[in-house]
């Protein structure tokens, strides 16, 4: 039986701060383990002219849905910047101590953004994500993909408010060092990145950022999953469970 691999970073880095400060001064940052790996891209549907990816809401929303992926694989610290300071508790984990199994990700997710209201200083809409793409390295071994839509489509009610809207809710964050998971080479458009050098959330805080199992939410995706999938259900994988999944090249990611 494999024993699954706990994640305890925030917990030994919260002992290790207070030790720290008794013994060494408030001015000593916490050792960190060995960096993490992360085999995953992300690639996001453009078909909707109303939907700029690269406008500064939609940008602030891609980078935390993809931020929220890597905290609840690797941790809030391999986040891209200024991400803990701009979503505060507002994500799957939201900063929390994360005790799960961390076996290696790696594949391809997809997402699409159905946009429900918007104005020059927020945005509201409903974030899809396929996961049929994307499995995780269990002693050799690559988990092949639920083949119901319950559990392989995702929707996510996220809101994104600029800094001056007078529905802006102020997010807080603890400071956590930042750093780089190790990648594998991956492909994109010329002059992208698969992750942004810099803070690309400018002045927009992530004010929701939550899953919704409701029907009338989920039906928002189901035309756009089922033109991925070619029908209401994932089709049948085209590998085997010793195969990894593909790490398709990512769409449109980041400005170099």
């Amino acid at each position: 039986m494999r024993l699954s691999r706990r994640r305890t970073w925030p917990l030994a880095l919260a002992a290790s701060v207070a030790l720290s400060a008794v013994s060494c001064g408030s001015d000593d940052q916490p050792e960190l383990g060995p960096t993490a790996p992360w085999s995953v891209s992300f690639r996001w549907d453009d078909t909707d002219p109303t939907v700029d990816l690269e406008s500064p809401a939609v940008r602030s929303i891609r980078a935390a849905a993809e931020s929220d992926q890597i905290e609840m694989g690797i941790g809030r610290d391999y986040t891209y910047p200024g991400y803990p300071e701009a979503a505060g508790p507002n994500g799957t984990v939201g900063g929390k101590i994360r005790m799960d199994d961390t076996a290696d990700e790696i594949g391809t997710l997809y997402f699409k953004l159905v946009v429900r209201t918007a104005s020059e200083s927020s945005i509201d809409g409903v974030l899809c994500r396929d996961e049929t793409g994307q499995s995780r390295d269990v002693d050799g071994h690559f988990p092949l993909p639920d083949p119901s839509r319950s559990l392989s489509l995702w929707a996510i009610n996220v809101t994104a408010e600029r800094a001056d809207s007078p529905n802006d809710t102020p997010t807080t964050s603890p400071t956590i060092p930042q750093r780089e998971p190790v990648m594998p080479e991956m492909t994109g458009p010329v002059g992208r990145t698969a992750r942004p050098s810099g803070n690309v959330f400018g002045d927009w805080k992530i004010t929701r950022y939550n899953g919704d199992f409701s029907t009338p939410t989920r039906q928002l995706c189901y035309p756009w999953v089922e033109q991925r999938w070619g029908g209401p259900t994932p089709p049948a994988p085209s590998r085997s469970d010793q195969e990894p999944p593909t790490i398709e090249p990512f769409y449109p990611g980041w400005q170099k």
